[in-house]
Formats: C-alpha cells, sequence, structure tokens
C-alpha cells in the first residue's frame, strides 16, 4: 500500500521497552482500539506486535476538544515504534529506523518530541542508551532534553507505595540526567485524560520563539479577516480577557510567575457569537473576526527584546498575508500595588510599536476590578486617573480610549467594540517600517526605546548596586542583541561594564 504523503504535519513518538504499554499508551488516547496490543501473559506475550513504525492521525475534532489550549494547527500524528529490546530488533537501530521511516513516509513533517514509557510493574529498570538519547534530541532539533517526557505505566498493576518508591529511584538515578536537562516526569493511569498530559507535555515545551507560528502561508486562511490583538505585561489578565469574550476557555491562563502565552495564538470568533454580541457590525467582503494571544513583556521565559520580535514577525506576515489589523486592545491589571519604571518604559515601547496614526483603534483597558474590595476602590480609581494622566497620556491625546474590564460577560465585548466601531482601519508603526522600509528591527522606533531602558537600568545598577541575580539577567538580556547594528558598539561598552560587575559576586 501507498504511504500517505503529508506536510507540515506535527510527529510525536511513542517509545520504550517492549510490554511498556506503547500500543495500549495509544489506543487509550484515542479512547478506541488503533493499533494492536500485546497480551502481558499466555501466547504471544514474547513476540511484540509493534516491530515497526506505525502513525495514527489523531482527528482534528478530538485536538480541539483534548488541546485547544496548545492545540496545533497542523495535522497531529502518533507514531508507535518498536520496542528497545526487541528481539528482532537492536536497540541502537531504533533512532535510525525512526529516522528512516519519516524519511520515506513523512518527508516534510517535524518530529516534535517523544513520549518514552517505562513499566511501573517492573521490578528492574534499565536506563535510556546514551546514544538513542542523543540522537533523539538530534531528531527533535534542540539542544537539551524538553522535548523527551518521561512516562511511568501500568499504576494499577501495582502496590502504590512499592510503584512509588521505584518512581522515586528514577527520578533520582536513571533519569536523572535527563530531568535535569530539561525532560519532565508523568504518571500515565487509567483515566482517559491521563495520556493527553504527556501530549499536551510535548508540545508545550517547544521554545517560546516560534519556528513556524507566524508564516505567512499559516495566515493566508485569515486573508481580508479584521484581527484584533490583546497586548499587555505578563499578568495583565491578556488570556482571561479573552476567555471572558468567548465566554469559555480558549487559551490557557497562567497562575505563576511564567507566562503560559509565549508565542501567538490565533482565536476565530464563531459567526453566531459576533451576531450576538456585534449584530450591527458586517463590514463587506470580512470572512472572519480573529482574537490574538500575544505574549507579554516582563516574562520571566523570554526578555523583551525576543517578545519584540514574535510580534514585529507576526505583524509582517499578517499584512504581507492580507488580513486587516483592525486595532488592539492593551491591558494593565488595576490591582498593581504601584506603577513601576518598567510598567512606563514597556508601555512606551507598545506605543513606538503602534505609532502615532494607530492610536484612535487602540483601547487602554484595566483589569481585575472584580479583585478590588469596596475599602480599596478608591485606591484603584486614583491608579486608573495616574494611568490615564501619566503613563497612557501620549496615547489618550492621539485617540486612544480608556476602558475597564469587570465581571461582566458583556465586558471585553465592549472593548473590541470601541475598536471596530469608534476606530479607523490603522497601519502599526512597526508593521510599515518592517514590510514597507524593510527596516531592521533593531533600527525601529520600538526597539530605540528598549534600549533607552537598557540605557536606565545600567545606571541604575552603577549607582545603587545590584545583585548577582540583576546583574546576570541583563547581561543574557543584552547578550540576546549582541552584534545588531545600532546597538553593537553600545552594547559592547555596557557588557564590558557588566562583566567588571558580575565578577565581584563570584
Amino acid at each position: 500500500m501507498t504511504r500517505r504523503k503529508i506536510t507540515t504535519d506535527y510527529i510525536i513518538a511513542v517509545m520504550g521497552i517492549t510490554g511498556a504499554g506503547k500500543s495500549s499508551f495509544i489506543n487509550q488516547l484515542m479512547g478506541k482500539e488503533v493499533v494492536t496490543v500485546t497480551p502481558a501473559h499466555g501466547p504471544g506475550s514474547m513476540n511484540p506486535c509493534t516491530t515497526s513504525c506505525k502513525a495514527v492521525e489523531v482527528p482534528a475534532s478530538v485536538i480541539q476538544e483534548r488541546l485547544l489550549p496548545c492545540a496545533p494547527t497542523q495535522k497531529l500524528f502518533i507514531v508507535d515504534t518498536p520496542g528497545f529490546d526487541n528481539p528482532g530488533v537492536r536497540t541502537s537501530d531504533i533512532p535510525g529506523i525512526l529516522a528512516k521511516w519519516l524519511k520515506e513516509s513523512y518527508p516534510t513533517a517535524k518530529l516534535v518530541g517523544v513520549i518514552y514509557l517505562h513499566d511501573i510493574s517492573q521490578q528492574r529498570a534499565t536506563g535510556i542508551p546514551k546514544y538513542n538519547l542523543d540522537k533523539l534530541k538530534k531528531m527533535c532539533g534542540e539542544k537539551d532534553f524538553r522535548t523527551i517526557v518521561l512516562g511511568t505505566t501500568q499504576w494499577n498493576a501495582t502496590e502504590r507505595a512499592v510503584a512509588e518508591n521505584r518512581e522515586q529511584e528514577l527520578r533520582n538515578d536513571l533519569w536523572k540526567d535527563m530531568l535535569a536537562s530539561g525532560s519532565k516526569m508523568e504518571r500515565v493511569d487509567d483515566k482517559n485524560s491521563s495520556p493527553w498530559k504527556l501530549v499536551e507535555t510535548v508540545l508545550k515545551s517547544k521554545p517560546p520563539v516560534p519556528q513556524k507560528t507566524s508564516s505567512r502561508s499559516e495566515f493566508e486562511k485569515y486573508q481580508g479577516s479584521y484581527v484584533i490583538p490583546i497586548m499587555g505585561p505578563s499578568g495583565a489578565g491578556k488570556s482571561s480577557f479573552i476567555n471572558q469574550l468567548f465566554g469559555k476557555d480558549v487559551v490557557t491562563v497562567g497562575h505563576s510567575l511564567r507566562s503560559c502565552t509565549q508565542s501567538i495564538q490565533l482565536v476565530e470568533v464563531p459567526a453566531g457569537m459576533i451576531q450576538q454580541q456585534l449584530p450591527s457590525w458586517d463590514p463587506a467582503g470580512t470572512k472572519k473576526l480573529v482574537i490574538v494571544d500575544t505574549p507579554g513583556f516582563e516574562d520571566v521565559s523570554a526578555n523583551d527584546s525576543e517578545i519584540l520580535k514574535i510580534i514585529t514577525k507576526w505583524l509582517t506576515d499578517l499584512h504581507g498575508a492580507g488580513a486587516i489589523l483592525a486595532g488592539a486592545v492593551y491591558l494593565e491589571d488595576i490591582t498593581r500595588a504601584r506603577i513601576t519604571g518598567s510598567t512606563q518604559r514597556n508601555f512606551d515601547v507598545f506605543d513606538k510599536l503602534c505609532g502615532k496614526d494607530a492610536c484612535k483603534s487602540i483601547v487602554l483597558g484595566t483589569t481585575k476590578w472584580r479583585k478590588i474590595p469596596d475599602s480599596e476602590r478608591k485606591i484603584a480609581e486614583n491608579m486608573e486617573q495616574h494611568l490615564q494622566d501619566r503613563v497612557w497620556a501620549g496615547m489618550v491625546a492621539k485617540g486612544s480610549k480608556v476602558e475597564r474590564v469587570d465581571d461582566k460577560d458583556s465586558s471585553p465585548w465592549k472593548l473590541v467594540g470601541a475598536v471596530l466601531f469608534e476606530g479607523e482601519l490603522p497601519a502599526f508603526q512597526i508593521q510599515m517600517e518592517m514590510a514597507q522600509l524593510a527596516k531592521e528591527l533593531p533600527k525601529t522606533e520600538a526597539t530605540q526605546a528598549l534600549r533607552t531602558r537598557i540605557e536606565e537600568l545600567i545606571n541604575s545598577l552603577k549607582r545603587d548596586g545590584a545583585s548577582k541575580e540583576e546583574v546576570w539577567a541583563l547581561v543574557q538580556e543584552l547578550e540576546a542583541l549582541r552584534g545588531k547594528s545600532i546597538l553593537g558598539r553600545l552594547l559592547e561598552r555596557f557588557l564590558e561594564v557588566l562583566g567588571r560587575l558580575s565578577q565581584a559576586f563570584v
């Protein structure tokens, strides 16, 4: 039978010792038998069913149901592989078999990760040969093991205390180095959602700077559609705003210091919802209305220059694909104790990114009003006034509107409506600079605002002293920009100063 050729698909390989439950894992994942399972005992138990690679496509409807917060736009295939101790296959040959099979069957697909399964009921555990690990890491295109998830199976077949002791041994011994290099460890139990947790972990392990998340071909389906990005610092409530807008969870909400949104996430608004919430909005020729969750500034996972690169590339490709940028919503958390220098500087970057001509289509929103007790209402209102009169004054003067986001379901729609009805179709400053003038990112006004921020940080470090963590965090941010033409000599001098500063902490 001729194998089907597929383009730009995602592949996740399921690997492990024979009998670890790879085929059962895939069947549990799909909710039905799609691959043959070797019986644990009796006839056939010594003859593994999987002697070659077998791919199972995950239906789009299942992806949307199970993986909506991190659902890939590509097709997703789960691949069953031969066991590492398969009598007919040498363990050292398995990565090569997988690589050859991928090249022949799915030549343009991408291996995005590996799920390695171990039977926790087995008294003796074996490590994964280093050669195989290095080969798999290289195939996934990574420098560490972040895309390899380690799963333990057969928890039902073992006493809980015994299984937990074995799990701890794996964590502290055989899998210690892999976990230290980025791998995650998960249990596979009898819950139908259990295998999906491992798949989701693989998909979320990709680095924050996207490889194909902002290609023009991806945006072609949005040609002629109106797009509204939701922007702001990490923790401002961008993802919660979008979920409140849709009335259900469509993007992941973070509850830690690390932002959940590390790449661009586009969510199409159903036509029925538009008719219900915005009945008078019906521009000629519009195909879709798309809301976009964007990475936030001040994210611990990526410095602001990386975030700016992601957003800039997305805006440029969006323009090139023929989509219509209707405007933007910028959110700020009203519960923040005070307005810091970083609050002002990060908003300055946003201001420069938009440019004066886009301000009438920008809505500035304050979030988390429902968390403000009555006794502190006045404080929040004073904060709002300070934002409007000081931090946001420039954009407000150029036509931007200020709105509150409260706990009413209609609240986010008020901001979206303000963008669509009261604004004008803008051309963002950074979008025009990149697409029309073909400027490099380090030469744009937005990046010049970032440079100003770096200069202020350096002066603060030299004047007030700094902790080791502050120095190294800034070193990393500057290293990311080293070599850029407009910042080159300046950064070299800054890094020299920081190098001397950091020696004090060694």
